[in-house]
């Protein structure tokens, strides 16, 4: 319960910043969270590979 209960307050505290953020520059947020851009602009998407060591 104490797990659950810790899980939530850390997803509150997330949408209370994304909610700050898109209020404040709604354009960068919505670059950084959805990769959207201007129409003469190219996003690039680096993905990283975890290695898990056996």
């Amino acid at each position: 319960m104490e797990d659950q209960k810790a899980n939530y307050i850390h997803l509150i505290a997330e949408a209370k910043q994304d909610k700050f953020d898109l209020e404040q520059n709604y354009e960068r947020f919505a670059r950084e969270k959805y990769f959207m851009s201007r129409l003469d602009e190219d996003v690039f998407i680096i993905e990283t590979k975890k290695i898990i060591k056996k």
